[in-house]
């Protein structure tokens, strides 16, 4: 997409090296591209030489070797042009596509962030367990309680009172009637959910 202001034409695209990626051209004269239509949008109320001067300024910002297909290419170009214009942004039928991908593409890298996270806050808790800077509670279900009050509370002190916040992992348990033998357990089900508190000590 390239947009033409005074007489010029000004587009964006990769180039190698410290080199920028802006380039002026004779209206409707690129080789590379084939023109399809022209879009209005409206009048600038800079003047010639003010234009020029902000040419200037995109020219040093826009640099060929930070370009980018999805989050650095022509669209964006054009669309700080047109803002600094004082046009607004170009139709939202053109780059629709590339923000739609940029935002699936946003969705993604979260949810890498919070994968890596886990894994990272996983680690952390493994490691302190081994170095014995970890308290382990565990709790039964409330259903378990009522069958058998010695899984009412278990624990493992191996540090000082937790100072920081807790990491919940979910595990699941068997059928109720290979822990206990009575009609009544083994008809029913203890809620498949045990959750085990880590809190991780920090020295102060």
């Amino acid at each position: 997409m390239r947009r033409q202001v005074y007489g010029r034409e000004w587009s964006y695209g990769g180039a190698p090296g410290r080199r920028t990626g802006v380039v002026c051209e004779v209206p409707r004269t690129n080789r590379k591209h084939r023109y399809r239509e022209t879009i209005s949008l409206g009048t600038t109320r800079l003047s010639a030489s003010e234009v020029s001067l902000l040419i200037g300024d995109l020219i040093e910002k826009w640099l060929g070797e930070d370009y980018h297909w999805l989050h650095r290419n022509c669209l964006a170009f054009a669309n700080e042009f047109c803002r600094k214009l004082g046009v607004g942004n170009i139709p939202a039928w053109i780059d629709r596509l590339p923000r739609g991908v940029c935002a699936l593409d946003e969705g993604v890298r979260n949810l890498a962030e919070t994968v890596r996270g886990l894994a990272d806050g996983t680690r952390a808790a493994a490691h302190a367990l081994a170095e014995g800077r970890l308290q382990l509670r565990l709790r039964l279900p409330q259903p378990c309680l009522r069958f058998n009050s010695r899984f009412q509370y278990c624990s493992c002190r191996v540090c000082s009172e937790p100072r920081t916040r807790s990491l919940r992992v979910v595990a699941r348990l068997r059928s109720a009637s290979s822990l206990r033998r009575d009609a009544h357990f083994r008809a029913s089900w203890v809620p498949k959910v045990l959750c085990v508190d880590l809190w991780t000590y920090v020295p102060v």
